[in-house]
């Protein structure tokens, strides 16, 4: 009866310390990216548990960005206004040539806090702005797991250093390092070259989607004069002069991509599928 009633105790002892554990466990983190329309986009930190009311306090994080080839990127926010970003050739890490990269890091003087985990929206850390944008293209975090992560013994990937503890002990650790790709969520987009300013087309749509070979534009007002085809890179794949209104893409590989419809001095992009 003493063995049971010790058992017991010990069991209760270890239930106790578990949960206890549990209580202050380390909230994990990823990175997703937030479109804000106009190329400017943001990178958010998002919680991998929602229950937490402890405030998550940064002292730094890091993520790299890869935009096509010749585009530009400035941050105009930052958690604590002095983030910075190192560029490079996506060839040089081990990635694609038609693509550029951009480290975004900020070391920040002292912790700053931002939303607990049970608080939405999640906060952004970092805004960037796309400039030089000649041809549709996407913007990308790259994943912790990607070709490029093992570049300069692996400096390239994502970390956030925060206490997400609450312990009373003021203590960092990398909260992204339990992911494996440290992403969830939307972690690219693509965009097109209509600067903000530009007339558009409207009411003008592309069937079927996606299409193994003829790609039909209806919704036509005006006499279209050309229309562009480019991949997820910005690369200008195939171009049309002639019988606009059902353009043949059965040769291109199957993938995402842009018809840039262009009438006089007006114009507008879609996306399509090749199957």
């Amino acid at each position: 009866m003493k063995k049971i009633t010790k058992l017991n105790m010990l069991f209760a002892t270890i239930t106790l310390f578990l949960f206890s554990v549990n209580a202050i466990a380390q909230t994990d983190y990823t990175y997703t990216l937030v479109d804000n329309g106009s190329f400017s986009y943001s990178v958010v930190a998002v919680p991998t548990t929602t229950t937490s009311t402890f405030p998550t306090a940064v002292i730094a994080y890091g993520v790299t960005i890869f935009v096509p080839d010749g585009v530009g990127l400035a941050i105009t926010n930052s958690l604590g206004g002095s983030a910075g970003s190192v560029s490079f050739g996506g060839d040089q890490v081990g990635g694609s040539a038609t693509e550029d990269g951009y480290q975004v890091t900020e070391n920040l003087s002292g912790l700053v806090n931002i939303a607990a985990p049970n608080v939405t929206p999640n906060t952004a850390l970092v805004t960037m702005q796309l400039s030089n944008i000649t041809a549709a293209g996407t913007v990308r975090i790259m994943p912790n797991d990607g070709p490029e992560s093992n570049a300069f013994g692996g400096l390239l990937v994502s970390f956030l250093t925060a206490d997400t503890v609450d312990d009373g002990v003021s203590a960092t650790t990398n909260a992204i390092i339990n992911s494996t790709t440290g992403l969830s969520g939307t972690s690219s987009f693509m965009f097109d070259t209509l600067s903000v300013d530009e007339t558009t087309l409207t009411g003008i749509s592309v069937y079927p989607i996606p299409t193994k070979d003829v790609l039909n534009i209806k919704g036509l007002q005006t006499t279209l004069e050309i229309v562009e085809v480019f991949n997820m890179a910005g690369q200008l794949v195939k171009t049309f002069t002639s019988n606009l209104e059902a353009i043949n893409v059965g040769d291109l590989p199957s993938g995402i991509y842009f018809a840039k419809l262009k009438a006089d001095t007006v114009s507008t992009t879609l996306r399509f599928m090749k199957e």
